[in-house]
């Protein structure tokens, strides 16, 4: 007698070449129970896989609770993405980073705030840097449109933000006894398109500005780790020397 070997998938067809019903039931609960296999597999190793054109797992993970928490709302790869930048960790950030924080942005002077002690333990690491740029407001077409993006605010309370920006960093630095010259405020006499934060050259944290301020609805937040993007890593350091070598060093 000749044994011939035949597949998982070749038993199945010759079990549905038959007919019954009772073969299809028992075709269908075979696969049923490879599917819940799979299943199994994709959310231990926490994979996409695919079967049969379908996709089980996913590398996404979804933030799902609420409140002020430090969570992604979502994570693939090299990024994570904030529904609000209130929500981004920066105590954590900072905490990590032993070198340098790089900040473009229109005015900091509540972030500064908010941020105090872990800008203070950041500085009281030997050798850490803070560079600041922002959109010169001593030109008039700069501070008009500021304040139209912040229209809640005054053109003269604009310019007392930046201005405010540069004095709490320097309070700060005051505060833990670290030296002005690890400290770079720049004007740059341009507007900006986004906000964003470099620390140590390796993550950057990338958000946007409200054009529309009458609903005010937090913006979103995107952290991008350069380390894994070479690509990202080039284009943001590449942006980032370009504005400070077009801006004016005031401090």
């Amino acid at each position: 007698m000749i044994l011939q070997s035949l597949s998982l998938w070749e038993k199945l067809i010759n079990i549905l070449q038959e007919s019954t019903i009772i073969n299809i039931l028992i075709v269908a609960c075979i696969l049923l129970i490879i599917y819940i296999i799979v299943f199994i597999i994709a959310f231990i190793t926490n994979r996409e896989i695919s079967f049969w054109g379908l996709k089980v797992g996913t590398t996404n993970k979804t933030d799902t609770s609420s409140g002020n928490t430090s969570k992604p709302s979502l994570q693939v790869g090299t990024i994570e993405f904030y529904e609000t930048y209130k929500k981004v960790d920066w105590t954590k950030l900072l905490r990590d980073s032993n070198e340098s924080l790089d900040i473009v942005v229109y005015y900091f002077d509540s972030w500064v705030n908010h941020n105090e002690d872990a800008i203070q333990a950041f500085l009281l690491k030997p050798n850490t840097k803070i560079r600041v740029v922002v959109s010169d407001p001593r030109i008039d077409m700069i501070s008009d449109n500021v304040q139209r993006l912040f229209s809640e605010y005054d053109k003269g309370t604009i310019q007392q933000k930046i201005a405010n920006t540069r004095d709490r960093f320097l309070r700060l630095y005051d505060k833990v006894g670290a030296s002005h010259n690890r400290f770079e405020f720049f004007y740059y006499p341009h507007l900006l398109n986004y906000s964003f934060q470099v620390l140590d050259n390796s993550k950057m944290v990338l958000s946007v500005f409200e054009m529309y301020r009458k609903k005010t609805i937090d913006s979103p937040a995107i952290i991008i780790d350069l380390n894994k993007s070479k690509h990202s890593k080039d284009f943001m350091l590449k942006e980032l020397n370009g504005i400070i070598s077009d801006s004016e060093k005031v401090i």
